[in-house]
């Protein structure tokens, strides 16, 4: 699979993160190409708590984020930042992927 993130949306995430001195993560829109690739047009900043090992985005800021941008695209971008931290999946990532999935397939 081949994703494209725009050159505004990957800037935008490039900012928040500098200015963050915490874990900080986001949500956005994807577009599907006709050949599969993944189109990633606009990310947002939502309500969340943060600390230095993790990140809670707010329930009510996604629901109302996916109401507010379903003519736009899927809502199925997820990113966040571990500071600085090496990428890599932990627990929580983990955890929060399982939680995120059951929210979209509603299982």
């Amino acid at each position: 699979m081949k994703v494209i993130i725009s050159k505004r949306a990957m800037a935008l995430i490039k900012f928040w993160v500098d200015k963050c001195p915490y874990e900080i993560a986001g949500m956005g829109t994807v577009l599907l190409g006709q050949d599969g690739t993944v189109y990633v047009d606009n990310v947002e900043l939502l309500t969340q708590k943060v600390t230095g090992a993790s990140v809670d985005m707010d329930a009510e800021s996604i629901n109302t984020l996916a109401y507010e941008k379903r003519l736009e695209g899927d809502l199925r971008f997820h990113w966040h930042s571990h500071v600085n931290m090496s990428a890599f999946f932990s627990g929580t990532d983990r955890d929060g992927l399982e939680t995120m999935l059951s929210m979209v397939v509603g299982s």
